[in-house]
């Protein structure tokens, strides 16, 4: 047996149907062992990715299965279509598996990704539809397609397609997972189709299909459920950590006494379901120390000296939490997020004026929709964390714990807290009492909301109301000219009396003068001090009265003066 026949195994019958038998054996147990993994982690986004690939896989197979059966009985020939449907079959899972295998651990490439991996896939569908139509315009009975340009050219496109997939996984190594393995895979279609597209070149490959291609391409699914297999032993060895870690940490509840240790208490709650993980958070929650909410409160509540309420909030979690940062983030329409408070305690600079762009920060976002506490755990977020830091002018790096402010589902704000200088991490006591305190923060943020609102409306309703009156005002003539006749009545008797006023005056200050003649004879003979004393005195009372009283007679004139001008603008006006 030669070379070329052992490649051509799963060529001829039965291994053409043992190879579509394994193909939809492995597509299938790689998309269940895919949901059970999604089981267990709901929110990781690489289990995602490799659910959604997986499912993409099946269906495509399915299609082909569907088109073999419709052949076999009808009066269909199946060598005048399937030979291109498998072709572009290869590409289009080459194509997924790719996208699955470069985007799910890659943050960064998961928004583009989705576009290029569209346009890539409807070109190569543009490709099947014209290598078909050609294929069939020439088709005769007994002719190989691997005789035509087409098969040369499908052959290279995989063989393309796979390097360059191969190229940009070693190019990311840092970014994606299992690197080596993903390579291996890019590498074994790289071989299969290599050695078909030599083999077609020189025309040694008669028949439909291509036997290295197959092989190849089996080889390259029997590495899919092994990667998947090796992501979900990394989730559940990192899910360990945090459980050992919790249960390290002394509980309150399980201090009080050997007793208590042994014998569980009826509602009381083990560190181990309380183990803080950045995927599920649907455990139950351990006891915090109200004592502690109860200070966060009283911080919040505290807005003397002009501090606002989201500045509040966020010296609340500084100061109960014990934490080095802390951010208050809402949310705009716009796929962006502005730092509307923040403080870092150990810099001691301000963080609001900051915008994040929510297409760098997918986790937030999802936890913002979800309304779920999340944590950002530099293993699996480092590129998120790089861009929060970066943006926050923080030279660190470490966890960041996310807790949503809602309102009867309503979003309000997102607060974020960490501690980047310690590298430290909050115990899942602080993690219920982040919950507890954004659960009051959310509520006092939406009332000073409200209250802004409100007081802009009353404003606005205010400045309608006095210019609807403004509108609707009429003038009496013939009253307006009575009442200013009044006025330029008693200006006139005004006038007198600021003349009277005056000559008081000058009488007041020529009496003034005697006074102080007889005070200082008085005070030079040194007899009747007494009465020299007192009548001082009654002089400065009677000084003192015609001083208001002038002062009184000063401002009816002003006023009538004022009056007057006013109404004789409006005669001039009418």
């Amino acid at each position: 047996m030669t070379t070329l026949d052992i490649l051509n195994v799963f060529v001829e019958f039965p291994g053409n149907l043992l190879f579509f038998l394994l193909v939809i054996a492995l597509s299938q147990g790689s998309l269940f062992l895919a949901f059970g993994h999604r089981s267990r982690f709901p929110f990781d986004q690489a289990t995602r990715r490799y659910v959604v690939a997986a499912t993409g896989l099946v269906i495509l197979w399915l299609i082909m299965l569907g088109a073999a059966i419709l052949t076999r009985f009808s009066a269909l020939e199946a060598e005048a279509y399937m030979p291109p449907m498998e072709r572009l079959a290869h590409a289009i899972t080459l194509l997924i598996l790719a996208w699955c295998f470069l985007s799910a651990d890659f943050h960064r490439w998961q928004n583009r990704s989705n576009l290029l991996v569209f346009g890539a896939a409807f070109v190569l569908v543009l490709l099947y539809i014209n290598s078909a139509r050609g294929w069939l315009s020439v088709y005769a009975e007994g002719m190989a397609f691997n005789a035509t340009d087409a098969a040369q050219l499908w052959s290279g496109l995989t063989a393309a397609l796979a390097s360059f997939c191969a190229l940009l996984a070693i190019l990311n190594t840092k970014h994606v997972v299992d690197t080596p393995l993903k390579v291996l895979f890019f590498l074994v279609f790289i071989i299969g189709n290599g050695w078909d597209l030599y083999q077609l070149s020189d025309s040694n490959i008669e028949g439909n299909y291509l036997g290295a291609a197959r092989l190849a391409y089996l080889a390259g699914l029997i590495l899919l459920p092994v990667i998947i297999y090796r992501l979900s032993i990394a989730l559940l060895e990192h899910s360990l950590v945090e459980v050992v870690l919790a249960a390290s940490q002394p509980s309150p509840a399980l201090a009080q006494s050997p007793q208590s240790a042994l014998t569980p208490v009826e509602g009381e709650v083990d560190a181990l379901l309380a183990a803080p993980s950045s995927w599920n958070f649907s455990a139950s929650p351990v006891p915090s120390d109200r004592r502690h909410l109860l200070s966060a409160i009283g911080i919040m509540l505290e807005t003397g000296g002009g501090a606002s309420v989201p500045d509040q909030i966020v010296q609340a979690a500084l100061e109960t939490l014990q934490v080095e940062i802390c951010a208050l983030l809402r949310f705009q329409e716009n796929s962006y997020a502005d730092v509307i408070a923040g403080y870092d305690r150990v810099a001691e600079q301000s963080l609001s004026g900051v915008s994040l762009n929510l297409n760098e920060q997918p986790t937030l976002r999802e936890a913002a929709a979800r309304r779920e506490q999340t944590i950002l755990f530099p293993e699996y977020h480092a590129e998120e964390l790089k861009d929060l830091f970066r943006r926050l002018s923080i030279p660190a790096n470490s966890g960041v714990y996310a807790q949503p402010l809602a309102v009867e589902g309503d979003l309000v704000a997102l607060i974020l807290v960490a501690m980047p200088y310690r590298q430290a991490d909050l115990s899942p006591e602080e993690l219920e009492s982040l919950r507890d305190i954004g659960y009051v923060a959310a509520n006092l943020l939406a009332w000073s909301y409200d209250a802004a609102s409100s007081k802009a409306m009353t404003e606005k309703g205010m400045i309608d109301q006095i210019a609807s009156r403004g509108d609707g005002t009429t003038i009496d003539r013939d009253a307006l000219s009575a009442y200013r006749l009044e006025l330029e009545t008693s200006l006139e008797s005004v006038r007198d009396r600021s003349g009277r006023l005056a000559r008081q005056i000058v009488e007041l200050k020529q009496q003034q003068e005697e006074q102080h003649i007889r005070l200082l004879d008085a005070l030079a003979e040194g007899e009747n001090g007494q009465d020299s004393a007192q009548r001082l005195n009654a002089t400065f009372d009677e000084q003192a009265q015609l001083r208001e009283s002038f002062e009184a007679g000063a401002r009816a004139l002003l006023d009538a003066e004022t009056l007057l001008r006013v109404l004789g603008a409006d005669n001039a006006e009418a």
